[in-house]
């Protein structure tokens, strides 16, 4: 793609900068919302994301592939659900493996 090494680095930036306040509103939201609204809005930013990204090295648009990386980030706070379905799932003795196994994957 032909990205200089700050470019590069910008990529990492502004995912872990998006990633920086979502689990704060997000924990707010899950106490007033049920899981399953937020998980499925999580997980269409994550698609969303990729999208953007892979049309954006496509086209060698470096602002898309930018982009792409921001709905990636908001989109890290996934793992916030996933622990909490875990704790729904399963119980207190099935627990260290269960999140053994998810830590695996």
């Amino acid at each position: 793609m032909g990205i200089t090494d700050a470019q590069f680095n910008m990529y990492f930036s502004v995912k872990f900068l998006a990633s920086l306040f979502p689990p704060l509103i997000l924990a707010v939201m899950m106490d007033r919302l049920s899981l399953r609204p937020l998980l499925l809005a999580l997980s269409l930013f994550c698609a969303i994301g990729q999208m953007f990204f892979a049309i954006g090295l496509n086209d060698k648009d470096h602002m898309l592939c930018l982009l792409g990386r921001f709905f990636i980030g908001i989109s890290d706070s996934l793992s916030i659900f996933q622990q909490s379905l875990m704790c729904i799932w399963f119980t207190a003795g099935q627990l260290p493996f269960a999140f053994g196994c998810l830590l695996f994957m």
